[in-house]
């Protein structure tokens, strides 16, 4: 476990922070100067599920106004409650977008932060190799980088939920590695009134409680380890914590709407197919040539996954377990949005570092790297022209 104090680590996560919105900004106005778009900032990362919060944000959980049926409730209330505190604190002088803004970026800049104290504490960061590991990027800042501009990283500096869940499942890893297990309930709580997902984290919550038993006691028996929750009161409330998120916002539509998976019936109004659960999914889309946004989403679940088995096999047993089960979740209905989903679950970020890592090659790390910021640079791009693949 590293020692190092984090101290300086916030300035040089906001002079990569600074940097990557200059590129993002830099994408913006040259897709507006190529393709005349003159519809305005607001316009352009306006769009899709932010109308929904912004919706949620301004007017609060209402029956649906819409011809499909998309209904507002299908949203989880987190985000929006933390953009009507930024709205309250400005006095209403700024609009639902731009607390929305201000709230993921917000996000973002912790998410890093943490993320970077994450890999030091779990010892990643040694030995990192080459000059991709130097400067900014080096001793665990690579991984800032990667938050901020990867591949659809777009959706953490738009006014989606995808930042501020990010930022409670690093705080979640962060706060069960420094075994303070009641911090890390609470922030899997929170995480469950963003996502419904967050209520995963009761998984690696279990595991990483698991491990730090097997730590006091030396030993590994299962029966003695689950007596021992109930025997400390603090990790018992710790794990009770994770579900309270999503079963409040469960019971809030009970009483709105008479139904508590509202939000889950409600998903018809997007994806109304009926798939063989996950595996069905695959078969529809691994080939689909009619729908090449979709194949393309499929082969990157299949390496993703083959992704999480390494991250397990060396060790990263937590994150790949979260990881996995995260993703498996979308996987059962449709291949829409997946690769966002897997992008908002950090993990992927903290393994694709590792990985990189531990390359041999100093040439195939550059080239991986590279390929990664493109490929941020790209869904940058593709956000502006409203491509379905980032949706």
């Amino acid at each position: 476990m590293s020692t190092r104090s984090g101290g300086i680590i916030f300035p040089k996560i906001l002079l990569i922070y600074i940097i990557t919105r200059g590129i993002t900004a830099g994408v913006y106005f040259a897709y507006c100067a190529i393709f005349n778009e003159t519809g305005g900032f607001e316009h352009v990362f306006g769009r899709w599920d932010t109308e929904h919060y912004m919706d949620i944000v301004n007017n609060g959980y209402h029956l649906p106004n819409r011809a499909d049926g998309m209904a507002n409730w299908a949203f989880f209330p987190l985000f929006p409650i933390c953009c009507r505190g930024v709205m309250a604190i400005t006095g209403g002088a700024l609009s639902a977008f731009w607390c929305g803004m201000i709230v993921s970026n917000i996000c973002l800049i912790i998410s890093s932060y943490f993320a970077v104290k994450l890999i030091r504490e779990r010892g990643l960061t040694q030995k990192e190799r080459g000059f991709v590991f130097s400067g900014l990027a080096g001793d665990g800042l690579l991984l800032a980088w990667f938050l901020m501009l990867a591949p659809l990283t777009v959706y953490f500096c738009v006014p989606y939920t995808e930042s501020l869940f990010v930022m409670l499942i690093v705080l979640f890893f962060y706060a069960a590695q420094k075994e303070m297990f009641p911090l890390a309930g609470i922030f899997a709580m929170l995480a469950g009134a963003t996502r419904s997902v967050g209520l995963v984290l009761v998984i690696p919550l279990i595991m990483a409680m698991y491990t730090s038993y097997k730590n006091e006691t030396g030993s590994g028996n299962i029966f003695k380890y689950i007596g021992s929750i109930f025997a400390r009161p603090s990790r018992l409330l710790s794990i009770l914590l994770v579900p309270a998120g999503l079963f409040g916002y469960m019971l809030y539509l009970y009483y709105f709407l008479g139904d508590m998976l509202a939000f889950v019936h409600v998903q018809y109004a997007w994806r109304h197919e009926k798939f063989l659960p996950v595996v069905g999914v695959f078969k529809k889309y691994l080939f689909s040539l009619e729908e090449p946004h979709y194949m393309i989403s499929a082969w990157i679940c299949i390496a993703v996954f083959a992704l999480y088995v390494w991250m397990f096999v060396k060790g990263l047993r937590k994150e790949a377990v979260f990881g996995a089960v995260a993703l498996l979740i979308p996987l059962s209905s449709h291949m829409m949005s997946t690769p966002r989903f897997i992008s908002g679950s950090f993990v992927v970020w903290m393994g694709l570092y590792y990985a990189i890592k531990c390359m041999k090659s100093g040439a195939a790390q550059m080239i991986s790297v590279t390929a990664l910021y493109a490929g941020g640079i790209i869904t940058i791009g593709m956000w502006c022209a409203q491509a379905g693949f980032v949706m």
